[in-house]
């Protein structure tokens, strides 16, 4: 390992990946996969509340409605063959389960898959799969088979959402992805978004999206937004968006659907100012349904104070400012009297600037010529949101007959002149993609997906089972009940039973101590017992100097040494010692300083507390600072600042082991980079430890120090859960879970449980009982049983069963033991000189688990007996002989010639 002063280090990029027939990063995971000492600890499944999941696409089988294939966020891919009733998984043994889109040939059983490897192909309907090309590409959107020659496929790319990448626009290959060709390049900041298809199947267009967004900014729209036609299936491009269609340098995604060859409707994000009109502002006065800035200015606090929420933040979203702030914010601003309602937005540093937002065109003659479909503007669709949406989709038997999928969803009748919403609006949910076919609305939320036979009035969920993911976990010791925060918000499991008790999306604490929190700085305390919430005064009082920036992730950190001490971060550290009743700043700004845009910036995101030393604190910001104070906040030192790339610090651990110890996990500010950055420091933050060493890559998650050992630390990253046993020198994949992202992990100290949760597959648990004792001494063994006795409670039931129509227990338990490397294993069940049961075990390198049934055999039956005498060996209603209760000895003969024996106890 190597030894940094962290300034300026991360400057430096960590790894590179080469050309291969597979991407290295992927060679690189299988070989740490297959090397990893931790490879067959084995994870159970955790089954919680079915919340649903983001959807990436979805692919109805146009002969066949009922069958249809599926991809959940990090969730893999499903095929369903029941309209959503039950479904299997057809790619789950691949290298990543995070698939952004992918296309299906449903007659030949071809499909492509869009992963951040690169793409994987299958001729097999998903039994097998080959890599299919495009490693390195950022971000592929859309995937289409030619339907007359399907060697040749056709890839969008919109590329790297935050910095210019000439790997961006369509690329085509003619030889099943052997060799690509990049038929259609804009610019360096204009991707392709979407492509589709028309019914000759060899006519596509494609929606070029220009963004020039930054991390603190957010600019999705540009004058290379456009879009392009090919009449030979992707070879050649030319741009149609011209006569009649959106022009300017306002132009922001845009998302199409086809009705035959020639007419293909546009549904565009207009970023272009908006004034509204007077007879609209008239009736907003009239009927209260939109405010608007010159609103405050004759407001007092108490008028301010009683504003619908709702309203209030319809208003944030209409302005752009939805990001940075909520209604609850700015009430919390004025009830501190910081500011007041007239001067509010001045003091916010911000204007009101609507934006047009949604508008629809046509073209009927393959987009020589567009128009508009509507003279009245699309209101509250939207608002300035619209490069998360795009959707828009055409009945193939009305060309009239369409539908818009937005924060409302919308349908017109008459060929978008006029819209009538199907579904109550709101702004916590929204349609993100939209498909109509044979009298059925399909729609994705970050519900699922979900199907409408009433033209949207109502709706049924059609999820993949426990395709959920959990970004925190929790547990509160006193009260036993375990808790689970998502986007859809946070669930508590009591007796198991689970109970959706907050919309907040963010969880803090644990044991005793709950809190929930909504993002920009605001938090509820639960009662577990009573069941009951209570808000933390406003984290805006006794400070006036500047506006507070909250980030969407507001940390919060209950304090380990007083429970009644709480730390919040904005950009500043604010501090209550009384549980958020009363708060007061013990720090200034602890971020390299806010930058002008509309997105949240320059925000403290990550606070860790020593539980060795009171008052020794550590914070980190997502523009790049780590501060330290060892006196509670009185004092506070500078121990990194990065200069020209911010890298957030999204972790900060205080070791429980040593004082001075304190690791940190960045990610950088481009968000498709996947750089694994894990540092430690022995000296409060002066110097750093890069821990990196054989890590693949993927963005790291969360960071924990093992309870009891010292040198074990666990990683949850992009690509898996890993463990180091030597304090980061070396890594070790956890092999039996999904190949997907860790988000949360959770250590039971008491029980040496570990909870992890997944992106896109729930939570799984494991235990750690025979991992946390391993010691350089086990290792330096050829071959150590971990346990000196295994204890298994006997039952009746095991072979046996009550009923003919259920099938009989059959009990399993393992023999835990490490092995330096593959070994060839004998295993006995012995009572005294008696043999009752023996078989043989191939060892990988490292823990292995091996299975043992319970059984005697036939001979070890006859042969206790006879040694037993009066004890007689019942056989079970599955013709098998279980062990009695007993004490017995497990004999493990390693190839080679030596022995190693353990007790086995059936109590």
């Amino acid at each position: 390992m190597k030894k940094y002063f962290l300034i300026g280090l991360l400057s430096v990029s960590l790894c590179s990946l080469a050309q291969e027939s597979l991407p290295l990063v992927v060679q690189q995971k299988n070989e740490l996969d297959q090397n990893s000492w931790v490879k067959n600890v084995p994870f159970e499944r955790i089954y919680t509340p079915e919340i649903g999941n983001q959807i990436n696409h979805f692919d109805i089988r146009k002969d066949n409605p009922l069958e249809w294939m599926v991809a959940p966020a990090s969730g893999g891919l499903w095929l369903s063959k029941d309209a959503g009733i039950t479904y299997e998984n057809i790619f789950q043994n691949q290298p990543t389960q995070q698939i952004k889109t992918f296309a299906v040939h449903w007659g030949k059983g071809i499909i492509w898959v869009a992963t951040p490897y690169g793409l994987f192909t299958s001729k097999d309907k998903g039994n097998s799969w080959f890599f299919g090309g495009l490693p390195e590409f950022k971000t592929i959107e859309s995937v289409h088979i030619n339907p007359r020659n399907t060697d040749e496929v056709v890839v969008a790319v919109l590329g790297n959402p935050f910095d210019a990448d000439e790997k961006r626009g369509v690329f085509k290959t003619s030889d099943e992805g052997k060799t690509w060709q990049h038929s259609l390049f804009v610019g360096n900041r204009a991707g392709v978004s979407q492509i589709i298809d028309t019914p000759n199947g060899q006519t596509l267009f494609a929606s070029v999206w220009h963004d020039e967004s930054t991390t603190w900014k957010s600019i999705p729209y540009g004058s290379m937004s456009a879009v392009y036609k090919s009449e030979d299936f992707g070879t050649s491009w030319s741009k149609v968006s011209t006569d009649g269609f959106l022009s300017g340098n306002f132009i922001g995604k845009i998302g199409l659907a086809a009705h035959g060859d020639e007419k293909v409707y546009a549904v565009v994000d207009n970023r272009g100012s908006k004034t509204r009109s007077v007879a609209t502002r008239n009736l907003a006065k009239i009927t209260n349904i939109h405010l608007l800035e010159r609103d405050f200015e004759a407001m007092n606090k108490t008028d301010f104070l009683n504003l619908d929420d709702n309203k209030l933040n319809a208003f944030l979203h209409a302005i752009g400012q939805d990001k940075k702030y909520t209604a609850q914010n700015l009430k919390d601003m004025i009830s501190a009297e910081i500011t007041s309602p007239a001067r509010l937005m001045i003091f916010l540093g911000i204007r009101q600037q609507e934006v047009i937002g949604a508008e629809v065109y046509v073209t009927s003659d393959g987009g020589k010529t567009w128009q508009k479909t509507h003279s009245q503007p699309l209101e509250d669709v939207f608002y300035q949101n619209g490069n998360q949406f795009g959707a828009i989709t055409v009945d193939p038997n009305n060309d009239k007959h369409l539908f818009i999928g937005a924060y409302p969803l919308l349908e017109s009748l008459d060929g978008g002149k006029s819209w009538q919403s199907k579904h109550n609006v709101s702004l916590d949910d929204s349609f993100e993609k939209i498909y109509y076919r044979n009298n059925t609305l399909y729609a994705t939320s970050k519900k699922g997906l979900a199907i409408s036979y009433t033209q949207g009035k109502d709706w049924i969920f059609r999820n993949v089972p426990q395709s959920v993911s959990f970004t925190k976990i929790g547990y509160d010791k006193h009260q036993k009940s375990l808790f689970l925060a998502s986007e859809q918000g946070v669930f508590m499991s009591k007796n198991n039973i689970w109970t959706k008790i907050s919309s907040q999306r963010q969880l803090f604490g644990s044991e005793n101590d709950i809190y929930v929190g909504s993002g920009n700085g605001i938090f509820y305390r639960y009662n577990v017992e009573k069941n009951t919430f209570l808000r933390l005064k406003s984290l805006y009082t006794s400070e006036n100097k500047a506006p507070l920036r909250f980030g969407k992730q507001t940390p919060l950190l209950v304090s380990q040494h007083n429970s009644d001490v709480l730390y919040v971060g904005s950009n500043k550290m604010r501090f209550s010692s009384d549980r958020g009743q009363n708060w007061r700043t013990i720090s200034e700004d602890l971020t390299i300083g806010s930058k002008k845009g509309n997105d949240i910036y320059a925000t403290i995101s990550a606070i860790a507390e020593s539980p060795l030393s009171v008052g020794l604190l550590y914070v980190g910001s997502d523009d790049g600072t780590i501060h330290i104070t060892s006196n509670g906040g009185t004092t506070w030192q500078s121990m990194y600042a990065s200069n020209s790339n911010a890298f957030k610090v999204n972790n900060l651990v205080a070791s429980k082991h040593h004082q001075k110890r304190v690791f940190a996990t960045f990610s950088h500010p481009d968000k498709t980079n996947p750089e694994p950055l894990i540092f430690m420091s022995e000296d409060q933050g002066v110097t750093w430890t890069e821990l990196r060493s054989n890590l693949p890559d993927g963005r790291i998650n969360i960071v924990k120090e093992d309870p009891k050992n010292e040198q074990i630390i666990y990683l949850g990253t992009d690509s898996g859960l890993y463990v180091s046993f030597n304090l980061g020198e070396s890594w070790h994949s956890f092999g039996s879970l999904p190949a997907t992202g860790i988000l949360d992990i959770f250590i039971n100290d008491g029980t040496s449980d570990i909870l992890v949760s997944t992106a896109g597959y729930g939570v799984f648990k494991s235990s750690l009982e025979v991992i946390q004792p391993l010691r350089v001494a086990i290792v330096a063994q050829d071959f150590f049983p971990l346990r000196e006795k295994v204890r298994v409670e006997h039952s009746n039931r095991w072979g046996n069963t009550w009923s003919d129509w259920e099938s009989p227990e059959l009990p399993i338990t393992h023999f835990e033991v490490f092995a330096s490397k593959e070994m060839k294993l004998q295993i006995k069940i012995m009572k005294g000189k008696v043999t009752l049961q023996s078989f043989t075990y191939k060892t990988s390198k490292g823990f292995n688990y091996i299975p043992y049934d319970m059984t005697i055999s036939s001979v070890g039956k006859v042969m206790f007996e006879r040694v037993a005498k009066r004890i007689s060996l019942e056989t079970a209603s599955d013709g098998r002989v279980y062990l009695p209760k007993g004490e017995y000895t497990i004999v493990f003969s390693v190839e080679g010639g030596f022995d190693e024996e353990r007790i086995l106890e059936i109590y």
